[in-house]
């Protein structure tokens, strides 16, 4: 597994933020390329609102489903750099602000072509799935529930492996279940790179895969109706993803 901090020669670094933020940098830098000069000052500016976005509301899911903790700690809501992200709190804040500005910035002449950023953008969600989940494999979040001994299990199915307080236990291996489906969506992601609809494909996708894992997580949280918080979202959005998928124009198309 990967340390928990990286050494980057200039400075130290967790590697869950060094994951996330090279995923983003790359995804953002294959959509540039594809954008003509004139258009990639104002995409920035569409691109860095939606990072913010995503970063503050993907915090707020975080802090509203462990309150538990953070009401006895509020000093640390709004410390990032402990970690403590929610994946579904960052889809919406990502859409909310690529909407806001492909209208105020992009000037957009049909609706259609907001469905096409995203369908542009849709590689950009396997990729951040496989890094965080990479990241995770070093932090401890998201980790699996313990199993009597690593005898019974393949090594992919179970290791030692942290907590999010770094205490070592033979557990389920969810970051390695998170990076195998990631990379699976990815190869989805290559398939149906011309059909309409991909973004939500994908994120439906990741969703089913989220929801799943759910059943292997270990760290505590709110259960409603016999399922994990998260899983509930996990499905939320799988169904919000589907009917968005259906509803998608049936013919293919080149970004």
């Amino acid at each position: 597994m990967p340390p928990v901090i990286i050494d980057i020669g200039i400075g130290s670094i967790r590697t869950y933020t060094l994951a996330v933020a090279a995923g983003v940098l790359i995804i953002t830098l294959l959509y540039m390329c594809k954008l003509e000069r004139s258009e990639r000052a104002r995409t920035v500016d569409v691109l860095l609102l939606a990072l913010a976005l995503a970063l503050a509301l993907a915090r707020v899911e975080h802090v509203l489903l462990n309150w538990a903790y953070f009401a006895d700690n509020l000093n640390e809501i709004l410390l990032l750099s402990a970690g403590g992200l929610g994946w579904h709190g960052a889809v919406l804040g990502a859409l909310v602000g690529l909407g806001i500005g492909w209208r105020v910035r992009l000037h957009p002449s049909a609706h259609k072509q907001f469905a096409r950023l995203l369908d542009a953008l849709a590689f950009g969600i396997p990729v951040l799935m496989l890094a965080a989940w990479f990241g995770c494999w070093s932090a401890g979040c998201g980790y699996g529930y313990e199993v009597a001994t690593l005898a019974d299990y393949p090594s992919l199915i179970a290791a030692e492996l942290p907590d999010t307080y770094g205490v070592f236990a033979p557990r389920l291996n969810t970051p390695v279940f998170g990076m195998a489906w990631a990379v699976l969506v990815l190869l989805v992601a290559w398939r149906a790179q011309n059909r309409s609809g991909r973004f939500w494909l994908l994120l439906a996708l990741v969703s089913l895969g989220m929801f799943l894992i759910g059943f292997a997580r270990a760290n505590n949280t709110l259960i409603i109706l016999g399922l994990r918080v998260d899983q509930v979202l996990d499905l939320i959005v799988f169904g919000f993803s589907a009917v968005c998928l259906l509803r998608a124009r049936p013919e293919t198309k080149t970004v």
